[in-house]
């Protein structure tokens, strides 16, 4: 079982979903100081829990979900499910699966120097992939990397570091090739990328996309690999 959900919430959409949250939710939610992590969470947990009344049934308020401090939420009355949360900006991603997934999805905010970034989150291979490429090439590309790293992690419940994010290489591969270990999705107009990473990828995944004005590609397939020296990967 594999399935994800990918939405962006309006301004009245987060107020509405915190003033009625579920009582577990809002404990969890009073110990994050900001105001927009705050809102992001709920909305989290509030796409999280129909995305799991959908596939598993039952009503949304009937999963109990924890927070763990250095880990994804864990399903409590479900413990053999596992669950990834992403948000950035509007944009919240869920994905539940039967076997340890991470997923993640990243906005371009305007002003943000790609060249600056892609030093601190890139393998010098991919970094030099994007000086070839034209600016809006370049944002997407480096979107697409940084979310199927941060997926990646979140699959591995590994620690994020300056220096795994520069040993970590992706590569695209067709989609008949076994040895995928994440898919990306790019979605041009919004300047939003979607990775998710999961052992045994079907060949055909489509998220979920609860807005039905985004426009996006298909799904490209990589395979992630740590090139450092003490990398047991």
């Amino acid at each position: 079982m594999l399935t994800l959900t990918l939405s962006r919430f309006t301004a009245a959409q987060f107020a509405e979903i915190a003033r009625c949250p579920v009582p577990g939710d809002r404990a969890e939610a009073c110990a994050i100081s900001r105001e927009q992590r705050r809102l992001q969470f709920l909305a989290g947990r509030h796409l999280l829990r129909d995305l799991l009344s959908k596939t598993l049934g039952g009503l949304p308020s009937h999963w109990e979900i924890r927070r763990q401090p250095d880990g994804p939420p864990r399903l409590l009355n479900a413990p053999g499910i596992c669950l990834s949360v992403a948000h950035s900006g509007p944009w919240v991603a869920c994905a539940i699966a039967d076997r340890p997934v991470g997923i993640d999805v990243e906005q371009h905010t305007p002003g943000r120097i790609i060249a600056d970034l892609a030093e601190l989150a890139c393998h010098r291979d991919e970094a030099a992939e994007l000086d070839t490429l034209t600016e809006e090439d370049a944002i997407l590309r480096f979107l697409e990397i940084w979310t199927l790293k941060e997926a990646w992690i979140k699959q591995h419940a590994a620690a994020l570091s300056p220096s795994l994010l520069t040993t970590l290489k992706t590569t695209p591969v067709t989609a008949n090739d076994t040895s995928g270990q994440a898919g990306s999705w790019l979605f041009r107009e919004a300047e939003v990328a979607l990775a998710l990473a999961c052992d045994d990828m079907p060949s055909t995944i489509a998220p979920v996309l609860t807005d039905d004005g985004l426009n996006g590609s298909h799904i490209r397939f990589h395979r992630i690999i740590d090139t450092g020296a003490n990398s047991p990967r």
